[in-house]
């Protein structure tokens, strides 16, 4: 319903016609036939909308982030959220501290955000909403810091007299990293061979592997 510009403020009246053939034209008169609800209406001043600036994140590092906003609730109740995720769709709410406004005065709104990934982009906005309508602050991003890749060296395999397979974990941590692997007579290594696959990303543990040949038999080698 929309209410016209010239509707007096307080109680009315609004009433309601189901008619035919657009009979009656006036809401005042007899339909003869049709039907009509009246219904009391209170009409109250337009209220003003919440004032609400996203401002930028604070304290980023690998997997958090605080967010910030000024939220003015322009004398109306007024909840403040924020909207986060990897796009500008967002997916995830957050509410702000504090989450209920209300005066007149500009208010600094946070969230603590924790269980990002690392080196990820988000996308994130303020909101106020309540009686005054619900208004956004503007899109804004930060982006995580990187972390460096989590390593696990495992046991050989397919040892022979010549030969032999290294094993290992390497989780990336969503940034792309090189994979190799170092070996020698010594914990001074000395060769270092592209592990298998030379190259990973995500942020999960990936297998890797490198296969040694020309070793000397009967020999100890370290390797990491």
């Amino acid at each position: 319903i929309t209410i016209p510009s010239t509707a007096d403020i307080g109680a009315t009246r609004l009433r309601i016609i189901a008619s035919s053939n657009n009979f009656p034209t006036d809401p005042c008169n007899d339909p003869g036939y049709g039907n009509c609800c009246d219904f009391g209406v209170n009409i109250a001043e337009a209220l003003t909308s919440p004032s609400v600036v996203t401002l930028a994140a604070t304290s980023v590092t690998e997997v958090s982030a605080i967010l910030n906003s000024t939220v003015n609730a322009n004398g109306n109740p007024t909840h403040a959220v924020f909207n986060y995720g990897t796009d500008m769709s967002y997916g995830t709410n957050l509410p702000g501290n504090p989450w209920t406004l209300t005066g007149n005065s500009n208010t600094d709104v946070t969230a603590n955000l924790y269980g990002l990934t690392p080196n990820t982009t988000y996308h994130y906005e303020a909101v106020g909403y309540g009686a005054g309508g619900y208004v956004s602050g503007g899109d804004m991003t930060f982006t995580t810091t990187a972390l460096p890749p989590a390593v696990m060296t495992y046991s050989a395999t397919n040892i022979s007299g010549t030969s032999a397979t290294l094993t290992g974990d390497v989780n990336a941590n969503n940034s792309e990293s090189a994979v190799s692997f170092e070996y020698g007579l010594t914990d001074s290594y000395g060769t270092t061979v592209d592990g298998a696959p030379s190259i990973v990303s995500g942020y999960y543990n990936q297998y890797v592997i490198a296969d040694l040949t020309g070793l000397d038999m009967n020999t100890t080698y370290h390797y990491r």
